[in-house]
């Protein structure tokens, strides 16, 4: 399992929020990101496109 940081919460927000990922959806992604790595696929852009945040191991 790879090392979580504090910011990497706030930077996953971010970033899905940049994809025009609702609110309540990026809250719940950015935490799921922060637990796992992973957000698993969602749909970004009104629906038009289909995403996946990963991090990388190091």
């Amino acid at each position: 399992m790879s090392k979580t940081l504090p910011e990497d919460w706030l930077w996953a927000y971010h970033k899905l929020r940049s994809l025009s990922v609702g609110r309540t959806s990026s809250a719940f992604l950015a935490t799921l990101y922060h637990l796992r790595g992973d957000t698993g696929p969602f749909y970004c852009k009104g629906g038009l496109s289909k995403s996946r945040l990963v991090r990388k191991e190091s």
